[in-house]
């Protein structure tokens, strides 16, 4: 396995290269500090994950996600960042990547989030969730909504759900739709971040 490694905080790259290598035995880590640099060789370098700092030396990333996202089509995309800006969240969630996390986790949630986004399931840091309120009771959900909703929480899109349920995907929108609703959830990234910290 190859990790890329975007972030310029020297102290930063040695933790999460000891942290890494004592997870993952026999990866390979590849690591980057100038967010030119990582633009530059898009294309040129090949990993299976990419770890990163939204703000480098001033500069956002997002371009470079944006870019290296449609180069590297099968890699995993991690954020690794010191913010907490809903707004950065919110845009790093447009650009699809697969997770998102705060830097003032634990080593084992990195850990954590590195094996999620690699089982091809979206990992999301439980801090933005704490913003959520109005959430109701799970206990109004129907037993079909509630197994509609954890999928969701473990990233699997509807036809995946589907398949999962044998049912159709018209059914899976239908439950999600009702759960959603009856859960207050804005969206579907909320009701992944809620199943992704409570047991539904």
């Amino acid at each position: 396995m190859r990790i890329y490694v975007l972030e310029d905080h020297p102290l930063m790259i040695k933790a999460l290269q000891s942290i890494i290598e004592s997870a993952f035995e026999g990866a390979t880590i590849i690591t980057e500090n100038s967010l030119g640099n990582a633009i530059s060789n898009i294309g040129y370098v090949d990993y299976d994950l990419a770890i990163v700092d939204l703000n480098l030396s001033g500069e956002k990333s997002f371009d470079f996600i944006e870019r290296a996202k449609k180069a590297h089509v099968n890699a995993k995309f991690l954020v690794f960042t010191s913010s907490i800006r809903k707004d950065f969240f919110e845009r790093a969630n447009a650009l699809q990547v697969d997770g998102y996390l705060v830097k003032e986790c634990m080593p084992e949630d990195l850990i954590y989030a590195i094996k999620t986004v690699l089982k091809n399931r979206k990992y999301i840091d439980p801090i933005f969730y704490e913003e959520q309120e109005d959430i109701a009771n799970v206990e109004e959900l129907s037993s079909r909504e509630r197994e509609v909703l954890k999928l969701i929480g473990k990233g699997l899109t509807n036809s995946e759900i589907a398949n999962e349920l044998y049912i159709s995907v018209s059914t899976v929108k239908k439950h999600a739709s009702s759960a959603m609703a009856k859960m207050n959830f804005a969206n579907r990234t909320v009701a992944a971040l809620y199943c992704q910290t409570h047991y539904v």
